[in-house]
């Protein structure tokens, strides 16, 4: 796992070398190991390593083919390397690790070797004679890549925006119509990121740069194709063995390490089947797992780790969250880069950070939840479908009933699931399914801003995104549908980076076996009742560890990993947040009373605006740096 940087330009300048070192410089969290810059006519490229296949030197980057024709940087890992290699048995091996058989792949396959790779990447390819570059992202956009031009036609390029940033044109200077979105979602989607200028390149991309800087790409992995095309003849036996040996496949593949490796074990189903089947692979005394909790009781799931720890007998770590949230949250500034209002983000730095006392890499449980169907969301899109026809006529007085339930500031508490469950009763089931996970809805995100910035936005730009990708699984049922969305936006856009820069940010690597290609798109075919049905959300996946897991493992109802936030801001965040909120920057952009009210409602438990205030709190500490 690494960082990468760099510069194409048509005309290279004497500085680009000295903007690439501190680029690269601002991402030494990601890769402690080594770290250089390389200058060709053209191109400059900025690498730091953490070194985890092939521990020598000599797969340093940034790499040269055996012609030298070919410079890569590259961040990732690739599984199937070792499979590869022996596909370019022509091609004479300086080293034993995944990044030169990617470059081979790159020189023999061209822009097509992205099809045969299993694993993480993002990458970048200067192609010194046609002077051109190749960039790339792995199918569901777990390795970051970010970039930019500039007005004379350089390309630029990051793993984080904050070492983008570090370019003296493009700065940080924040964008209204990513304020608007990550107001309304907590985080951004798609390209958009709060730096104005600075574009995420897609998930599954890939695409080629020319001499003037621009940037031309396409989608190579369609994930919509395998909902369309359903396996409705697989019996629900047959589909549980093959997701058996898919899993096992994909946590053996991720097994391939040079360095020691655990798993993150939160309890539930997920991170547990991760661990039970690492446990049979290596061994149980060879298994380490990883957890923290915290003192409230209704956050904390050690008790649920240590539980399944001592059932597969691993060895297992946990800790107590004891740091001060106002030191988790400077932590996050570090972190973050940009504003990560996500509550399990706090939980991840401290996760990450104790976990890299024993190991390098950690494999996860992310991704389970979107690809078969687990989330709380997926049950209220059941419920909204069969109930709002006959319960929408009676919102307005459902609407003054749930506005005296008690406020709690519990994890998901009953009175907010209740409140968003009613506010988005008229809303047509596409719309819905993105309502449960607003925490702004778009005219509360509108009404926040000042004027003049309410003026610069596209009041449609979230909803447009959203029902883009509704529409590419269209006839799909509407489960199935809030699933592609969820990979698309959710996972990518807000899990995925939240995992990324929290355990980067202590030089971790997470892998996520559930994200492997192969087994997203086979749930992706399967049929919805082998996914949810009964009130049972990831059907096929409970049956498929049934002999490997505690039965109360099993039965375990979803429950996040969240940070109490809401306390927090009651409590030692209090001063913190009224101070922070207080200042010039935030209030330049949104409309200080409204802001106040919100505080308000909060600290005198008339609402609970946790996730609200978090979302400003983030803001407002990037807006200050």
């Amino acid at each position: 796992m690494c960082g990468i940087a760099g510069i194409v330009s048509p005309h290279p300048s004497a500085n680009d070398f000295a903007t690439v070192q501190r680029m690269t410089d601002a991402l030494r969290h990601r890769g402690p190991d080594a770290s250089d810059v390389a200058q060709v006519d053209g191109a400059v490229f900025g690498h730091t390593r953490l070194a985890i296949i092939d521990l020598d030197a000599t797969a340093n980057q940034p790499m040269f083919d055996e012609s030298g024709r070919y410079l890569m940087v590259y961040n990732g890992e690739l599984y199937n390397y070792r499979q590869l290699r022996k596909q370019l048995a022509n091609y004479r091996f300086r080293t034993e690790s995944d990044t030169e058989v990617l470059l081979a792949a790159f020189v023999h396959w061209g822009e097509r070797c992205v099809e045969r790779f299993d694993g993480m990447f993002a990458f970048a390819v200067w192609d010194t004679t046609r002077q051109r570059l190749f960039v790339a992202r792995d199918r569901l956009g777990k390795k970051p890549f970010y970039w930019a031009t500039t007005s004379a036609g350089a390309f630029v390029f990051a793993s984080e925006p904050q070492s983008l940033s570090l370019h003296p044109e493009i700065g940080k200077t924040l964008d209204a119509n990513a304020l608007a979105m990550f107001l309304q979602l907590n985080y951004t989607v798609g390209e958009h990121t709060l730096y104005r200028g600075v574009h995420r390149f897609p998930a599954a991309h890939c695409g080629w740069v020319n001499a003037t800087g621009k940037l031309t790409s396409h989608c190579y992995w369609d994930l919509a194709d395998c909902f369309h095309n359903k396996r409705h003849t697989i019996l629900p036996g047959e589909a549980v063995e093959e997701l058996q040996r898919l899993l096992t496949d994909a946590v053996d593949a991720r097994l391939i390490s040079d360095v020691p490796l655990g798993a993150f074990l939160s309890g539930g189903l997920d991170s547990s089947a991760i661990a039970s089947i690492m446990a049979a692979s290596s061994g149980p005394k060879n298994t380490k797992t990883f957890s923290v909790g915290f003192h409230q009781a209704s956050f904390d799931e050690l008790p649920y780790a240590q539980s399944v720890a001592n059932h597969l007998g691993v060895d297992h770590t946990q800790e107590i969250q004891v740091e001060h949230p106002q030191d988790l949250t400077q932590q996050l500034d570090i972190a973050a880069q940009e504003p990560i209002a996500d509550t399990s983000f706090l939980p991840m730095l401290q996760l990450a950070k104790m976990t890299r006392k024993h190991v390098t890499v950690a494999l996860s449980g992310d991704g389970a939840d979107e690809i078969f169907l687990g989330y709380p969301t997926y049950f209220a899109d059941l419920y909204h479908r069969w109930s709002s026809p006959w319960l929408r006529p009676l919102q307005p007085a459902l609407s003054k009933i749930a506005g005296k339930l008690p406020v709690s500031f519990g994890k998901v508490s009953l009175d907010y699931k209740v409140r968003q469950w009613i506010s988005g009763l008229d809303l047509a089931p596409r719309d819905a399914h993105v309502h449960w996970r607003r925490v702004f809805s778009t005219h509360e995100a509108t009404a926040l801003l000042n004027p003049d910035v309410r003026r610069q936005i596209d009041d449609e730009l979230t909803g447009t995104t959203f029902r883009s990708h509704f529409d590419a699984v269209k006839g799909c049922h509407y489960l199935d549908q809030a699933s592609y969305v969820d990979i698309k936006t959710w996972l990518v856009d807000d899990i995925l980076v939240k995992v990324d820069r929290s355990t980067m940010a202590h030089s971790l690597e997470a892998r996520a076996p559930f994200l492997d290609h192969r087994i997203v798109e086979f749930a992706a075919s399967l049929p919805i009742e082998q996914k949810l049905a009964g009130g049972v959300g990831k059907r096929v996946l409970r049956t498929s560890q049934k002999d490997r897991l505690p039965a109360e493992t099993l039965r375990r109802a979803k429950r996040g990993f969240n940070a109490p936030v809401s306390d927090w801001f009651n409590g030692p965040l209090k001063e913190p947040l009224i101070s922070t909120l207080g200042t010039k920057p935030i209030r330049d952009w949104v409309d200080g009373a409204v802001l106040d009210q919100l505080i308000s409602a909060h600290l005198h438990h008339r609402r609970d605006n946790g996730l609200k205030l978090l979302s400003l709190y983030s803001l407002a500490r990037w807006l200050m740096a």
